[in-house]
């Protein structure tokens, strides 16, 4: 494996080392030197060229920690989430999980996301509307396309008409993968509503494996962009580690992306610099 994404096991290790306590801006730094002209990982297709990196290098403990009693994240990971986004110039897309914590994600994000578990959740999606941020509208677990529809009208009530749709996979009965990626929402979407839609196959596959093919896929379907976990070192991720592409692997989808658009008549934006 280490060999296909063009890192030797001595260069993993060595990479390792010199980075163990460094801080999560450090990481991004290496990462932007060595890969600046591929990375994009959450992308639209649409006109404008807009660009957008969802990136969350898991190195310091605290991003992934979180109190029992509500799921959110400390009030110091938002503080490092706006750093690195100052540091960087990244964009930053990160989940609101309840009313309380609305208001502090919307403080440091520039998209704000509701996530599959919350679609149906009414009074986080009419408190959205009321925000000035765009929200990123994951599709549940159980839901049909309609209730995604219908759970997006709620922020549009609410006065907020910057909605995004996405794609992450649906419960299915197949251990084979995580979900099942219902490719036929994106057009479906396309047909029913004016809202862009965005595909997950980090999510939607659960496997390292499925995602390239199912990024492909996406974007040949007409998704307006994707999203695609990446780590550098995906056996020691504190969270989806299995389903996280190696930096070289996201390069190499980059490349088949721009070729898959290109076919199609869209364009990608170019690379982050």
């Amino acid at each position: 494996m280490m060999k296909q994404i063009g890192l030797e096991p001595q260069e993993i290790a060595a990479l390792a080392e010199q980075y163990e306590h460094q801080s999560p801006q450090a990481v991004l730094s290496w990462a932007l030197e060595r890969f600046c002209s591929q990375l994009a990982i959450c992308t639209s297709f649409q006109a404008d060229g807009m660009a957008l990196l969802d990136m969350a290098w898991r190195i310091d403990p605290t991003v992934r920690v979180f109190t029992i009693d509500t799921g959110r994240l400390p009030q110091e990971t938002y503080a490092l989430l706006d750093q690195v986004r100052r540091e960087t110039g990244l964009s930053i897309v990160t989940e609101a999980m309840d009313d309380e914590g609305l208001e502090s994600v919307a403080e440091v994000a520039d998209i704000v996301q509701i996530g599959a578990r919350n679609m149906q959740n009414f009074g986080l999606l009419k408190r959205a509307g009321r925000l000035s941020k765009p929200i990123l509208l994951k599709r549940g677990p159980a839901a049909s396309i309609t209730e995604l529809l219908m759970a997006a009208e709620y922020v549009l009530a609410g006065g907020n008409p910057n909605v995004i749709l996405c794609e992450r996979g649906i419960r299915g009965m197949d251990a084979t993968s995580r979900n099942v990626f219902d490719l036929n929402a994106i057009p479906a979407v396309k047909q029913l509503s004016h809202l862009p839609i965005l595909a997950d196959p980090s999510h939607g596959t659960g496997r390292r494996a499925m995602v390239r093919p199912m990024a492909r896929a996406a974007i040949a379907a007409g998704a307006d962009g994707l999203l695609v976990e990446v780590h550098i070192r995906p056996d020691q991720a504190l969270s989806d580690g299995v389903q996280s592409l190696y930096p070289e692997q996201f390069a190499l989808l980059m490349d088949e992306v721009r070729g898959i658009a290109n076919v199609i008549g869209r364009r990608v934006p170019a690379p982050l610099r």
